[in-house]
């Protein structure tokens, strides 16, 4: 069985809510997106900076399209 090896890179990071929207986004547009750091854990303990806020991890050769569509998607919701 062979592992995949490419490199995840964290493109946005943000609260649970917002990180989930935007991993769906990615997703829906065909980008492999996943969310980091996203157990209740993490986002409810006071202790959450040592784990890390919740963020979206895609592959490093999807890294500028991801971000693309992030700015995007920020431009049209103000």
């Amino acid at each position: 069985m062979e592992t995949d090896k490419r490199k995840l890179v964290a493109v946005f990071t943000a609260d649970l809510f917002e990180v989930e929207l935007v991993c769906n986004k990615l997703q829906a547009c065909g980008i492999p997106a996943m969310v980091q750091n996203n157990t209740l854990g993490a986002v409810m303990s006071p202790y959450s900076t040592f784990a890390g806020l919740p963020q979206v991890m895609v592959f490093q050769e999807d890294f500028e399209r991801a971000t693309a569509i992030i700015q995007e998607k920020n431009d049209n919701e103000l």
